[in-house]
């Protein structure tokens, strides 16, 4: 979970917190998030300040968060494909679309944005992950 520092703006971008910073109320999460609007704000401003992607996310009415600001995926960072407990490398992420729905890694191709959520799929199962992860689900 990532942490932010917003007094006017955007401060500081932290993924752990000291207790000294858990008492300041300046110190948000995905929990004090209210509206995607707040959460678009958040992820535009963490990325001006580091210089890194981060995407608002909205996960639907059914999920608590149902808002959330997450990192996105820059081109150049290593990636895989997962899907029920398998992961397999992807290569690395070679093109990201304007919109950034649409992110073509260099061996597997294209994985598409699930509407405002922060999964990037392909046929439908694939997830789009982070690192080269070689995994296999034992239990099948």
């Amino acid at each position: 979970m990532l942490y932010f520092h917003v007094i006017d703006r955007v401060r500081e971008v932290a993924t752990n917190l000291t207790p000294e910073q858990y008492a300041d109320p300046c110190w948000i999460s995905r929990n004090d998030l209210e509206t995607f609007a707040e959460a678009q704000q958040i992820a535009e401003q963490a990325t001006a300040l580091s210089g890194r992607p981060y995407v608002a996310v909205d996960d639907g009415p059914y999920c608590w968060p149902r808002y959330d600001v997450r990192e996105g995926f820059a081109v150049g960072d290593a990636v895989s494909a997962a899907f029920n407990g398998d992961a397999s490398p992807a290569g690395v992420v070679s093109r990201i679309s304007p919109s950034g729905r649409v992110i073509t890694t260099s061996t597997r191709g294209k994985f598409y944005r699930r509407r405002l959520t922060g999964a990037w799929v392909s046929n439908g199962a694939w997830c789009l992950v982070r690192g080269h992860v070689l995994r296999y689900n034992l239990e099948i």
